[in-house]
C-alpha cells in the first residue's frame, strides 16, 4: 500500500499571552508505503515507512516535535499451529524543536520489541506476552521548554494479555 498526502489547517488553537486563540495556520505533505511479505507458510515480514514536512504556514517553521521520518519492521513466525513469536522494531527520526527552543536536537530513536502469542481455536482463552524496549534504550520524546529533558518512554517492561472468547465455549 502507498499513499500521498497533502493538508492544509487554518485557524489552529495556540496559547497567546496565556490566552487560547486561533492564531495559526499549517500546511503539509508527505508519503506513507506498506509491505508485507509471504516469506513461506509460517514467516511474514511487515514493514511501513512514512515520511512528512509540515510547517507553520505564517511563519515557514517546521511544526515542532512531529516527526519527519518513521518506520517500522516485524516479523510473524508461526512457531506452532496455535503460538506465534511476533519480534518488532519501531524507527522514529528528525524531530524539530519549537522556535526559540534553545535546548539540544531530540534524539531519533529505535525501540525493540517482542511478543510471544497463543490462541489455539477450540480454547476460549487467547494469550500474549510481550517485552517491549527490550533492549532497554532510553528514549525520550518531545516537551515544551519547561519540561528540561523531555518524557521518557518506559524503559523495558513486560506485559501479559489474556482475552477470553465467549463464542469458543
Amino acid at each position: 500500500v502507498f499513499n500521498v498526502f497533502r493538508y492544509n489547517l487554518k485557524d489552529l488553537i495556540d496559547l497567546v499571552n496565556g490566552k487560547a486563540q486561533n492564531v495559526n495556520d499549517q500546511d503539509g505533505y508527505g508519503l506513507e508505503a506498506d509491505v508485507a511479505w509471504t516469506i513461506s507458510t509460517k514467516t511474514k515480514l511487515v514493514t511501513n515507512y512514512a515520511w512528512q514536512h509540515s510547517k507553520n504556514s505564517k511563519t515557514g517553521a517546521t511544526i515542532a516535535n512531529a516527526p519527519a521520518r518513521q518506520a517500522s519492521v516485524g516479523l510473524r513466525y508461526q512457531a506452532t499451529s496455535s503460538c506465534s513469536i511476533n519480534p518488532q522494531a519501531n524507527w522514529v527520526a528528525d524531530r524539530a524543536r519549537a522556535p526559540g527552543d534553545t535546548r539540544p536536537k531530540i534524539n531519533d530513536y529505535i525501540l525493540a520489541d517482542l511478543t510471544l502469542r497463543c490462541d489455539a481455536e477450540k480454547m476460549p482463552i487467547e494469550w500474549a506476552a510481550s517485552v517491549r524496549n527490550a533492549l532497554d534504550a532510553d528514549v525520550r520524546e518531545p516537551s515544551s521548554a519547561s519540561i528540561p529533558h523531555d518524557y521518557p518512554l518506559d524503559r523495558r517492561s513486560v506485559y501479559f494479555e489474556a482475552t477470553y472468547h465467549f463464542d469458543r465455549i
